[in-house]
């Protein structure tokens, strides 16, 4: 490119200079977000660690700078009584109020087996 002056030429550079200053003014918002999306996660992640080990500490300190406890155990003893277990007992029940007639067998007619707890 062949310039006719040196205006024309330094012209140009201007022209050049303000174009790309004009197309940095163009992604800076886009950068300026990302960045800042950057440093908030950044702030974040020192924020938590921080937590985690502020919290690691504390707990370390209290174990520490908490005396062991003195336990007194009692021991108790209690006589517990059990009930009686109950069994079904089988017995035999005369029915005639006078009494068994015991025959000739043995065996009364008016007896009847009954089971009873017992």
């Amino acid at each position: 490119m062949v310039y006719n002056n040196e205006c024309d030429c330094v012209s140009k550079i201007i022209s050049n200079i303000k174009r790309l200053e004009k197309g940095k003014k163009e992604s800076k918002p886009m950068f300026s977000f990302l960045s800042s999306i950057i440093q908030l996660f950044m702030y974040w992640v020192f924020m938590y660690v921080s937590a985690i080990l502020l919290l690691i500490f504390g707990l370390t300190y209290v174990i520490k700078t908490n005396p062991t406890p003195i336990i007194h155990e009692h021991k108790v003893v209690q006589n517990i009584i059990q009930p009686t277990k109950r069994v079904l007992v089988e017995r035999e029940v005369c029915k005639d109020p006078r009494g068994c007639e015991i025959l000739k067998g043995g065996h009364c007619p008016d007896c009847v087996m009954d089971f009873v707890w017992g």
